[in-house]
């Protein structure tokens, strides 16, 4: 006969339990308070995961903007700093929690801290040491941090991190241009160039481990397309020539025929139909704004924040592309250098390739 064990889980003890949980969990608040006479709005958004931070100072609203995990504390700042020569100004928030950096105004225009005539490291300070150094394939690496790089190799990728390094063929004949490659997250799709004229296979290299694998679509899709836009996960193409609409799901290996009745959906803040021949006719894209809106303004790099008007000039070289933007951090091209820069570190020079002076559709991507 089996004897039945009991465990008996006094009632008190899961109260705490939940209330240690009840404590513990995410939530987005909006709060103010004052700091040495001055008035600080601070808040959280969940979903985005970043905290905002404003504070007006003489005749100025100084906004900060800082992506990191919930900390389940508020009245996250401790005082403040002013860094003020001629007609440069700047106001930096300390705390003891976050990671901070300053915003700066040259007399009504707001620039990056490193643009301006005067600064002073007792203040702030950005690391700017240049990484380990390498070379792969004549390109120079300058430290890549927690970075994957995949650049097109005709038949492939080059996939380097800062561990790894390796040529990864997908390929039979070669292509000189990647022009039909695109990024879900994590994940590049490569149509297969091997086939004329249409593809039913997909390379896709995920960035995150290096792993290539070949996809078979099932369908049968016209090289004749675009992509329409990334939306949870998937992305968007239509096939002028077959006259549909397609979503892909790298990550499910999953692809679904969304068009019907000779109509398609486009993403506009909410999803609207319109028919096929309007989708044909012209490339309509889905509707996207990131939160930290990184531009070109005059062939400069410049960033706007959220619903934030303002526009900051963050680097003043002439930028030949922006790549990519991912988060706070904006990868982009200047001649055949990739930087990366973000509002608290900087400018980083991550690699160089010459390759890039003459061909940057599609050559590079990064996670």
């Amino acid at each position: 006969m089996k004897k039945k064990i009991i465990i008996s889980i006094p009632v008190s003890l899961i109260l705490i339990l939940l209330f240690v949980l009840f404590l513990r969990r995410t939530v987005s608040y909006e709060i103010s308070y004052d700091l040495e006479g001055f008035d600080i709005k601070e808040s959280y958004d969940k979903k985005s995961r970043i905290y905002s931070f404003s504070m007006m100072y003489e005749d100025k609203v100084y906004e900060f903007f800082i992506k990191n995990d919930f900390l389940h504390q508020k009245e996250l700042i401790d005082g403040f700093d002013i860094l003020e020569e001629d007609n440069e100004k700047c106001l930096i928030l300390r705390s003891g929690k976050l990671d901070t950096y300053p915003q700066c105004y040259k007399e009504d225009n707001l620039i990056d801290y490193d643009l301006l005539e005067h600064k002073n490291d007792e203040f702030y300070k950005r690391d700017h040491e240049v990484g380990e150094t390498s070379k792969y394939k004549n390109i120079e690496i300058y430290g890549l941090n927690d970075f994957s790089l995949a650049i097109w190799n005709s038949k492939g990728y080059y996939y380097l991190t800062e561990k790894k390094e390796e040529s990864i063929s997908f390929l039979s004949e070669e292509s000189y241009y990647n022009n039909l490659a695109t990024t879900v997250d994590n994940f590049i799709l490569t149509p297969n160039y091997d086939e004329d004229y249409n593809f039913k296979t997909v390379h896709v290299l995920d960035l995150k481990t290096g792993k290539s694998t070949k996809w078979e679509l099932g369908f049968e899709i016209s090289l004749n397309f675009y992509y329409m836009g990334n939306i949870d996960g998937k992305v968007y193409l239509l096939d002028r020539k077959n006259r549909a609409e397609y979503s892909l799901d790298p990550k499910k290996k999953r692809i679904v025929l969304v068009s019907e009745n000779d109509e398609g959906v486009v993403w506009n803040n909410e999803w609207e139909k319109l028919s096929m021949t309007k989708l044909i006719g012209e490339e309509y894209k889905f509707a996207k704004k990131d939160f930290f809106n990184y531009h070109l303004c005059e062939d400069k790099l410049c960033l706007s924040i959220g619903e934030s008007k303002k526009v900051m000039k963050v680097i003043d070289q002439k930028i030949s592309k922006i790549i990519s933007i991912k988060d706070d951090v904006v990868f982009y091209l200047v001649d055949d250098k990739l930087y990366s820069y973000s509002l608290l570190e900087g400018e980083r020079l991550l690699a160089k390739y010459s390759e890039w002076k003459f061909n940057n559709l599609n050559s590079l991507f990064i996670y």
